[in-house]
């Protein structure tokens, strides 16, 4: 994956950081453990939210990619948080994890504020 360059310019698409989504799935094909993971993930990037509940970033979400648990990294957040974006990515790399990169961005994967816990993609997004 090629690590995304900071710019002081209009983003256009080309030069936008790439969407992420780590899921829970080696390169050798076997399921992550602990069966939890993607939700102890998004919790390292959450915060207390004004009625003292934990509420997980904008930028990442927890949810399934083709019945497997993943995390959802909206590119957005490296402009915001280039570490977190990074120790995202870099955990995806150190447990050997499959990473699909540039798939959508959190907003075209229908995810509110709310964050829901499964994320259905629209037709737009083509199967892999």
């Amino acid at each position: 994956m090629n690590s995304p360059t900071p710019t002081d310019d209009a983003k256009s698409p080309s030069n936008l950081s790439p969407s992420l989504v780590i899921v829970g799935r080696t390169q050798d094909g076997k399921k992550f453990r602990p069966s939890d993971w993607a939700e102890r993930l998004c919790g390292v990037m959450s915060a207390f939210g004004t009625e003292k509940k934990m509420r997980y970033s904008p930028y990442v979400s927890p949810g399934e990619w083709e019945g497997d648990k993943c995390v959802f990294i909206d590119g957005a957040l490296y402009d915001i948080s280039p570490i977190g974006y990074r120790f995202l990515a870099n955990f995806a790399k150190d447990n050997e994890l499959v990473l699909l990169d540039g798939v959508c961005s959190l907003e075209i994967c229908n995810i509110d504020e709310t964050l829901a816990d499964v994320v259905v993609y629209p037709p737009s997004i083509p199967a892999r």
